[in-house]
Order: structure tokens, then C-alpha cells, then sequence
């Protein structure tokens, strides 16, 4: 069997890289199982990350399912650019946006909206929830993941809070009301990033600035949690919750 071109080599090689943090791996994985689930069967699935930074759940749906519409959108301009490159890499067909979500996103433009851990960063959140509410089409499939409000690491001198946060998180009865209240039905809100995946994101954390080499050799460590998780083998308690809503008709 002939041997992949060094420079599809990188590509994979980069794209591991990119997915080593396990509750990245995670989240991801949650999501693109919960939309394939739910929209897998159509051909004309519009979908919007809101929040995307890179936009690693459109690339990844992207490769999946090309001849979908997959929009990346964030307020800062780097990743989306560094998104925007991997895209045109791969050849995959994802656009990205650069905006505010606190603003208008569109009216009823998109069958899924994804928020994975983007909220938690929004001063308003309410308001960015109206506008990803009011983007997304009637029966339209809307797919959350947030920190917990009382979450903490597992390794002492671990990060105690979440990168640009705007508040630490959620409590599971204001994130449901605040749902509910914007004109969603709420379908499940699981608990999940347990404490076997935060270790192992601890783990990663402390060493994520070392070399390639070394973080590579914390993939097996970061599948195995994710893995374990996903299968329900995962101990301790939650530091996440994952949210799949849909949107009711207006007056109902």
C-alpha cells in the first residue's frame, strides 16, 4: 500500500494536535454524535457554530458531511483566521464570520445552532441566547455545553478559572429556565467532563507548552478518558453540562 504524501502526513498530524485537549475532544465528539443522531440523514443541513473560535466542529462535520452548510462564528478575528487556513487545507467548504453574538445572527437562517463552551465568555449571555434563538429555523436543533457553577480542577495549582470568563458557570435549573424562557424546549441536559477527563486535561494543561513529541504522547491518555466517558465509565462529578434543545413555534 503506498504511503500517504508527507504533507497529508502533517495535516493529520496537525489535526491531532489540535484535538489533544480531552475536554475539547470530548465536547466535540458529544455534539457531532448528538447532530448526526438528530440531521445525520439530510443533504441540506445549515449549521452555525456560534462562538467557534477555530470552528473544530464545522472542519469536522466538513469531512463528514460535505455538502453541508457550516458557518463559523466568533468575535475575535485570529482563530478565525487560523480556521479559515485549516479549512483551505483540507479543501473543506466552511465560511467564517467574524461577530458579535450579543448582536442579530440572522432570522431562521440555520437547522442547528452549537454554543460548546462559548456562553461562559459572553457578558450577555441571555442576549447572545436570543440571537442564536432567533437564527435558528422552527424545530430547529440547538446543541450546549457549559461549565458547571461550582466546578474545580483535579490537580492542585491546575487553572481554577475558565479562559476569558465572563461568569464561572451554570447552575442546571437558571441554564433550563433562561432556555425555556428564549423559546426552547429543552430535550436533555447531560452531566459530563468528569473527573476522569479533567485529570486528564489537568495533565495536558501542565504540559502544553512542551514539545510535539511530548504532547503526542498524551493522545493515548486523552482518547482513553474521552473513551471512558462516553461509554459511561467515567467517575466523579460533572464540571460540564451538555444541552440538546429544540425551537418551538412562537405562541406555543
Amino acid at each position: 500500500m503506498p504511503r500517504p504524501p508527507l504533507s497529508e502526513l502533517r495535516v493529520r498530524l496537525s489535526r491531532q494536535l489540535r484535538n489533544l485537549p480531552p475536554g475539547r475532544r470530548l465536547r466535540l465528539r458529544l455534539a457531532v454524535d448528538v447532530v448526526e443522531e438528530l440531521v445525520g440523514d439530510r443533504d441540506d443541513v445549515r449549521l452555525l457554530d456560534a462562538g467557534s473560535e477555530e470552528g473544530l466542529l464545522c472542519l469536522e462535520l466538513a469531512r463528514r458531511h460535505p455538502r453541508w452548510t457550516l458557518v463559523g462564528v466568533d468575535i475575535s478575528h485570529r482563530p478565525l483566521v487560523r480556521g479559515s487556513a485549516w479549512s483551505r487545507e483540507e479543501h473543506l467548504g466552511v465560511s467564517y464570520v467574524q461577530a458579535d453574538l450579543q448582536r442579530p445572527l440572522g432570522e431562521e437562517l440555520y437547522d442547528v445552532v452549537a454554543s460548546l463552551e462559548s456562553l461562559v465568555e459572553v457578558p450577555d449571555d441571555r442576549e447572545a441566547m436570543r440571537s442564536i434563538v432567533a437564527a435558528l429555523k422552527v424545530g430547529g436543533l440547538v446543541v450546549a455545553q457549559v461549565p458547571t457553577h461550582d466546578w474545580t480542577p483535579v490537580l492542585s495549582g491546575a487553572e481554577r478559572t475558565w479562559r476569558r470568563e465572563a461568569r464561572h458557570g451554570y447552575d442546571r435549573a437558571d441554564l433550563v429556565s433562561m432556555f425555556e424562557g428564549l423559546g426552547l424546549d429543552v430535550l436533555e441536559v447531560r452531566p459530563t467532563f468528569r473527573r476522569t477527563t479533567a485529570l486528564a486535561q489537568d495533565v495536558r494543561d501542565r504540559l502544553k507548552h512542551r514539545g510535539r513529541v511530548v504532547r503526542l504522547g498524551l493522545l493515548p491518555l486523552s482518547a482513553a478518558a474521552v473513551g471512558l466517558e462516553r461509554h459511561g465509565l467515567a467517575w466523579g462529578p460533572p464540571r460540564a453540562l451538555f444541552v440538546v434543545a429544540v425551537k418551538r413555534p412562537s405562541g406555543r
